[in-house]
This record gives C-alpha cells, sequence and structure tokens, in this order.
C-alpha cells in the first residue's frame, strides 16, 4: 500500500486545457475502498484535497487501515502536447521512480507505466455528481495489487 500511496507526478503544463476534466476533479474528497494483495484484502478510508490551476493539479491527504496510514501527496501536470506525465518523487521509497505517462478523458485521468516487470496503471474518473471513483494497479507475472477507493464530494 505504501507504492500506491506516495505516487509522486509531475510533468509541464499548457493553458489551452483549463475546465477540462482535472478542474471537474478540484474539490475535498473522503471516500473507501478496498486494498487487495495475494487474496488478502484489507479496508482503506481515504480523505483527499484536489486542487487545480492551468499549471498542474494537486493531490494530498492520508488514508488509513486496521494497519497502516499512508501519506497521500502527488501533482499532475501536462506535457505541451496535452498527454499526461508523471513521476515518483517519494525520496524515502526503496523502489526506482516509476514514470507514468496518460490521457486525460471526458471524466478523469487514465495513467500506466512500466518498471522492468511490473505495470502501474491509475485512473481517477467522475461517476456522477459528486462523487470519483480511483484505481490503482500493481501487476507483474507474479503478483498484483489493486486499490479501488470511491470517494464523495466534502463540502
Amino acid at each position: 500500500m505504501r507504492f500506491l500511496l506516495t505516487l509522486g507526478f509531475s510533468v509541464l503544463s499548457h493553458p489551452t486545457f483549463a475546465q477540462d476534466a482535472l478542474f471537474g476533479l478540484a474539490g475535498n474528497w473522503a471516500g473507501a475502498g478496498t486494498y487487495l494483495d495475494r487474496n488478502i484484502e484489507e479496508d482503506v478510508r481515504c480523505r483527499i484535497s484536489v486542487t487545480t490551476t492551468d499549471a498542474k493539479t494537486d493531490v494530498v491527504g492520508i488514508c488509513a487501515s486496521a494497519r497502516r496510514n499512508e501519506d497521500v501527496d502527488f501533482s499532475i501536470m501536462r506535457t505541451s502536447d496535452g498527454r499526461l506525465m508523471s513521476r515518483q518523487e517519494n525520496a524515502n521509497s526503496l523502489r526506482r521512480p516509476v514514470v507514468l505517462e496518460g490521457v486525460l478523458e471526458d471524466n478523469g485521468l487514465q495513467l500506466s507505466g512500466q518498471q522492468g516487470a511490473e505495470e502501474t496503471r491509475l485512473t481517477m474518473h467522475l461517476t456522477e455528481a459528486g462523487k470519483m471513483e480511483m484505481v490503482i494497479v500493481i501487476a507483474s507475472a507474479a503478483r498484483t495489487r489493486t486499490s479501488t477507493l470511491l470517494f464523495t464530494r466534502r463540502q
């Protein structure tokens, strides 16, 4: 779960993308879901804040389960051609940085990347007014870890 929640994202921006799906994700969110690893399911609860400007989108918060608390802290920015790109920036991570690339979609975003034999996929989508789903999958031939979180916008 540590890798899942400490992804750090960064890229260049382009001002013509104002008011797109990233702006729709902006706000304060509370959610719950599961972290599944090797057939062991763990309940997770999260509170995050998403702030968006023309330059970048920041996601900051905390997720907790019965066994651990994890900080959520990453930024999403665009390349000059409008694609999204990310890189893990957690200096305390024992893992090599993972570069994720992706695109905006009508109701959110999708990022993915490969590091050796391991693939990481991240999606954030508005499912209906005031509701968001975040899914993170880290998979290799030997193991798959999945986090599925459903959020409600807080006032």
